[in-house]
């Protein structure tokens, strides 16, 4: 699972662009299940191959209490929409990553002077993506 922390990062879910004080931390995960291919009598191992591949994603982003109400009411659980993200941004040449996302868990949290916001989001994979950095995409 990579890691990445950067203020450079685009990440937009359906209308709602997150950019803004952009994230502490964001976990992206992609994994592919096996299948069981071992045949014949006499087989000492188990022999695979690789099935269907899934994205999960989690972000922590961190605003002030100026922009947190448009959050609030718009990064619900079960909320399935497209997600574009951007490791570096979204300047042209840039990695990117795009796809339907299905939002299923929302935490927020408060600082304690309430002036600090955050959401830990997390994401599934809704559909085959349109663009992926493992496959080498990047914005135009």
């Amino acid at each position: 699972m990579s890691v990445q922390n950067s203020n450079n990062a685009y990440l937009r879910f359906g209308s709602t662009q997150l950019q803004g004080y952009w994230t502490e931390q964001l976990n992206f995960e992609e994994t592919a299940d096996t299948e069981d291919t071992s045949a014949g009598a006499g087989r000492t191992h188990i022999a695979r191959e690789p099935k269907l591949v899934d994205n999960k994603m989690d972000f922590l982003v961190i605003y002030d209490d100026v922009t947190i109400a448009q959050y609030v009411q718009t990064l619900r659980a079960g909320v399935k929409d497209t997600l574009i993200w951007g490791p570096e941004g979204n300047a042209s040449g840039k990695p990117r990553f795009e796809g339907s996302m299905i939002l299923t868990s929302t935490k927020y949290t408060q600082s304690v002077d309430k002036k600090k916001h955050s959401f830990t989001l997390s994401f599934v994979q809704g559909d085959t993506p349109v663009a992926t950095i493992s496959g080498g995409d990047t914005f135009a």
